[in-house]
């Protein structure tokens, strides 16, 4: 799995995505926070361009050549929900006021039987988690041990189980905790005596802070500070200053070890170094999103099992070539296209006669939402009204696909109005993201 130790080079930022005051001012070197790992050597590329400003003769208009400083700078990311929710704040340019507190989801089961088995399952997100027969009157570590393997793909003791007479109490930690779980349901055919039931009952709701992020309607992206370096080496560190978001993406397979997270960053063409003393961070994503915790849900339809990849992207048309760069002052002249360009490509793997696959859905509008972690710290794109497009090897009977996997193209609409998109970070930042430096 990538790491920074593989790559040593390393791009420190702030990790709450605080953006400068004004272009011009870098933030302090104390609000770079947060390191990331990146999977690639690139480092900033600088275009310098010299230009002369001539009168209708072709006299010089000015004594001195006006020389253009800019770089870009290509960032491939080990993808966690905090390194891409710091750069969808910057990319999309608004974020809220967090919302939500910390708190575990709590569920009880209570027995109501004298022998026998019961099994509990739970339907999460388009997948369905199952147990083992469990006994009627199980001890609490056996529950336990029952449901941790049956939630065993996200990882190890994501519930901790009580028992009080045959009423058990669960508690979802770790992977699954301070997040929303879909209730407990169970198979009571095993049962016998009393009244032969496991009835199951949500007592606490789980809950984390939310950071829900706007496209703005400013023709600039907010300006960032980053910094860059071999992480053995701080003192050599430089500063990349004025940095606006030009584009993001993320891609997923299922088999692969995770998934990958690329930002194209454009700001100023001088680097000045970050100055003696500074200390880098612990790294702060050195293990990136699993393609097994990505989810899409097309209208009211999650695609579990089902996805097999997925890519998206969001381009936001950086013009570069409109501004005239003092030595990378008037980087802010460098504006957004008129038409930001949203993109996501699904493969879906189901069974011919899927609604998902059928030729008509090409003219339907539905909502997507992409889900992107475990349940305690996730990344979710939400696009209310997309256009889909079926790309298929093969089409059979009544224009639905004959093939297994087809690919679906989806464009956000606008012409509904509202929000384009939303992304919403899910996890345990309790701090404002995207503040003024003061």
């Amino acid at each position: 799995m990538a790491s920074y130790r593989q790559n040593e080079l390393a791009v420190i930022v702030n990790g709450t995505a605080k953006q400068q005051s004004a272009f011009g001012v870098p933030l302090l070197a104390a609000d770079l926070n947060t390191l990331l790992a990146l999977k690639t050597r690139n480092v900033p590329q600088l275009a310098e361009v010299a230009q002369r400003l001539l009168d209708c003769y072709g006299r010089n208009t000015v004594d001195e050549r006006i020389v253009s400083r800019s770089a870009t700078w290509p960032l491939e990311l080990v993808p966690t929900p905090r390194a891409l929710a710091i750069f969808f704040a910057l990319a999309l340019g608004e974020v809220d006021a967090p919302a939500g507190a910390q708190a575990n989801e709590v569920q009880t089961i209570t027995i109501d039987a004298t022998g026998g088995t019961f099994i509990v399952q739970m339907v999460f997100e388009g997948v369905t988690y199952r147990s083992a027969p469990i006994a009627w009157n199980a001890s609490a570590v056996t529950v336990a041990a029952a449901l941790n393997k049956m939630f065993e793909g996200f990882g190890a003791t994501t519930v901790a189980v009580g028992k009080v007479g045959l009423v058990y109490t669960i508690t979802f930690q770790n992977a699954l905790g301070f997040a929303p779980m879909a209730l407990m349901t169970t198979i009571v055919t095993g049962l016998t005596g009393g009244a032969g039931t496991a009835a199951a009952a949500r007592t606490t709701a789980g809950s984390n802070y939310e950071h829900v992020m706007h496209e703005s309607d400013s023709y600039q992206g907010p300006p960032t500070t980053m910094a860059y370096g071999f992480h053995r080496s701080s003192a050599q560190a430089s500063l990349f200053f004025d940095a606006v978001v030009r584009s993001l993406g993320f891609t997923g397979t299922r088999g692969e070890q995770e998934m990958g997270a690329s930002v194209s960053m454009f700001g100023s063409g001088n680097f000045p170094p970050i100055g003696a003393g500074y200390v880098y961070p612990t790294c702060a994503n050195q293990f990136g999103i699993r393609p097994g915790d990505m989810r899409v849900k097309i209208g009211a339809s999650w695609i579990g099992k089902d996805l097999q990849s997925l890519g998206f992207n969001y381009d936001l048309g950086i013009l570069e070539q409109d501004a005239i760069l003092f030595d990378s002052i008037d980087i802010q002249r460098a504006e957004r296209a008129d038409q930001i360009q949203r993109g996501l490509t699904l493969s879906l793997d189901g069974e011919p006669g899927d609604a998902n696959y059928e030729k008509g859905r090409a003219r339907d509008h539905d909502s997507v939402k992409i889900v992107l972690g475990v349940p305690r710290e996730r990344i979710i794109v939400d696009i209310p009204s997309a256009l889909f497009k079926l790309q298929s090897p093969a089409v059979g009977f009544d224009g639905q696909a004959s093939r297994s996997t087809v690919k679906l193209n989806a464009v956000p609409d606008a012409s509904l109005g509202g929000d384009i998109i939303t992304v919403t970070y899910h996890g345990d930042l309790a701090t404002q993201m995207l503040q003024v430096a003061v």
